[in-house]
């Protein structure tokens, strides 16, 4: 496996943006490896490993668990055929899109939280009275993190699991030679 870009462990639990690339080649055709990949992933429980209805790469999964973790990462999978007799398989891991964007949301309503207190209050309140809006926001800004953090801590193994079921399931191997990447559908 190349990693293309692994950040440090410690944004796996506490950065909501966080994102692993990894590059992979295979002997199958690319139409063999979506063949696989529909065939071993599921849109509802029944498999290990599920599948999203709607991607913008070609394959999004993730682990199929029992329970609802929001925080727990997918696999945005794009199969490259332009290098002949080999396909390229480039990995995504990363939280969902749907994470990432209540994360912008969020820090968005809090800067302007922030803004209005900052600007509705200077010279009319002595600097004690602050306190409580200020401590909110310190709340505001620490609680998505926590939450992201447990969410990432409870599906620890995940990004294992997927990584071994791509390589396992598409007969992956390390990547000598990487194409340029590409963009769009």
């Amino acid at each position: 496996m190349i990693e293309v870009r692994s950040p440090p462990q410690w944004q796996y639990y506490l950065n909501p943006w966080w994102r692993e690339q990894r590059l992979y080649v295979t002997r199958l055709s690319k139409a063999e490896c979506q063949r696989r990949l529909n065939e071993a992933t599921t849109r509802f429980l029944g498999r290990r490993v599920g599948r999203a209805w709607l991607s913008a790469a070609d394959f999004t999964l993730h682990r199929v668990t029992f329970y609802n973790n929001g925080f727990k990462p997918f696999v945005y999978v794009t199969l490259d055929d332009s290098m002949p007799p080999e396909t390229a398989v480039r990995m995504t891991l990363s939280g969902s899109n749907s994470v990432r964007l209540f994360f912008v949301v969020w820090y968005g309503f809090l800067a302007l939280f922030a803004a209005g207190v900052l600007i509705s209050t200077p010279g009319r309140q002595p600097p004690s009275d602050l306190a409580f809006p200020l401590g909110i926001m310190a709340l505001f800004l620490a609680w998505p993190v926590v939450l992201n953090a447990f969410g990432r801590a409870i599906a620890y193994g995940d990004r294992q699991f997927l990584t071994t079921f791509l390589v396992e399931e598409l007969e992956l191997k390390q990547s000598q030679v990487m194409p340029a990447p590409s963009y769009g559908g």
